[in-house]
């Protein structure tokens, strides 16, 4: 029996919080993984400023990027000091898995 293993490439963008992410990108990370990236995207995580709280529109997201990624996987904030919920939503194409 032959077990397959699935190797998948973790990009959060040209900076660890990336406010864009460009289609351009995208593509050339895929090549250089040789396969298509899954976003770790940082833009909702507070971690890194416990401060601030995203409760803002998903942005710098074009659309067009779809047709490049294999997936999304939003960070979350997980240090919340103000009162309230944050849903957390986890996208991936199962098609193409």
């Amino acid at each position: 029996m032959v077990e397959l293993v699935l190797i998948v490439g973790f990009f959060t963008g040209p900076r660890v919080v990336s406010r864009l992410l460009k289609e351009e990108e995208l593509k050339e990370v895929g090549e250089i993984l040789q396969r298509q990236p899954v976003i770790w995207d940082n833009l909702h995580a507070n971690d890194y400023d416990q401060t601030r709280l995203f409760l803002g529109p998903y942005d710098g997201r074009p659309p067009e990027i779809v047709n490049c990624l294999r997936g999304v996987k939003s960070h979350v904030p997980y240090r919340m000091t103000p009162s309230g919920e944050v849903a957390h939503v986890e996208t991936i194409d199962q098609s193409k898995v």
